[in-house]
Parts: structure tokens; sequence; C-alpha cells
């Protein structure tokens, strides 16, 4: 039931986006109408990424969301449990689309690997024949090597696993990365 809430409130945010920029290119009613929308719009849509505070705060306690919340390494929590705490996280907000063929179902903490399940539809024009190698190199230069979740992850020697579930044929394939390769 979460999930459809929060799915209607994306697509009503999106329609009054869209009814906003409309009016804002009125001449004559554009600017009244834009200033009105928008102050609508800062009081109840004030949520930018979907999260309900109340299911929020029944599943983490306010420790918790501080710690994963800080931008600094706590070293009175050990990697293993940070890591666990912020798997828990992600897979509160999963299914997340991460772009048009790709979604995120969930995120998984193994003894040696941090990983992300995505389904992916193999029939979208960028997923070509030897993908992995562009889509590594892609995640490699996206990921933020200061961020603590990082750190954390190099710092107890587990690796990335990226493992994409096809859509239309069976199996899966994983794309690693290592500390090393993070280090480097």
């Amino acid at each position: 039931m979460k999930r459809v809430i929060l799915h209607a409130k994306r697509i009503i945010r999106k329609f009054w986006m869209f009814l906003l920029l409309v009016c804002a290119g009125s001449p004559f009613i554009g600017i009244p109408v834009f200033v009105l929308m928008l102050s609508i719009s800062l009081l109840f849509f004030r949520d930018p990424f979907d999260i309900d505070e109340k299911a929020l705060l029944k599943n983490f306690t306010k420790e918790e969301l501080d710690v994963l919340n800080a931008t600094e390494i706590d070293e009175s929590i050990s990697d293993d449990d940070y890591l666990e705490l912020y798997a828990r996280a992600q897979n509160f907000i999963c299914p997340q689309r991460v772009d048009r063929a790709t979604v995120l179902k969930r995120v998984s903490l193994a003894n040696n690997a941090y990983i992300y399940e995505y389904d992916l539809n193999e029939q979208d024009s960028r997923v070509k024949d030897n993908y992995e190698v562009e889509l590594k190199k892609e995640l490699l230069s996206n990921i933020d090597r200061k961020d603590v979740r990082t750190m954390r992850m190099i710092r107890s020697k587990r690796n990335f696993i990226y493992r994409y579930w096809n859509n239309n044929s069976d199996g899966y394939k994983d794309i690693v990365i290592t500390p090393e390769e993070l280090n480097s």
C-alpha cells in the first residue's frame, strides 16, 4: 500500500509541475499564477524524495538516521553494522527505477560483497552486446570515493557487485568492482 501511495504522489507532483510550467508561459497571468502555484507546491509537496517520514521513523531510530546521514565515519559503529544498516535503508525505498531500462530491486550484504540487484530490460536500445565493459567504466567514474559508504566498503575489503537480471533471457550478469579498483 505504501508503494501505491508514493507512486500516486509522484504522478500528482509531475502533473502539478507540468501545470506550473504551462501557466508560467502565459504572458499576462503567468507570473501571479506561477507565484501562487509555487507557494502551494512548497506547502504541500515539501518532500522531494517521496519518503514518508512517519514510515521512516517506524523503521529506523533517530540514531540510525543520524548514522546514515553522517558525512564522517563514526568509529563507534563497525563497518559491518553500518553496511547492514545502509542496505536496510536502501531496501526501504526499493523497487526504484534507475532509468528507462533498469530498476533497482534490492540490496544485500554478503561476506565479501555489497550486492545491488537490478532488473534490466534487454530490449532497450542502449543494451548492446558486451555492454558490461562500458557499464563498469561508467560505474567506476560515478562512485564517490569520499562517500562514507564507499570508504567503509574499502576498509572492510568488500566488492561492489552490480547484478543485472535480464527480463528477456535467463540468468544474470555481474559487474564486480573491487576495493583495489576504487583505490587506484
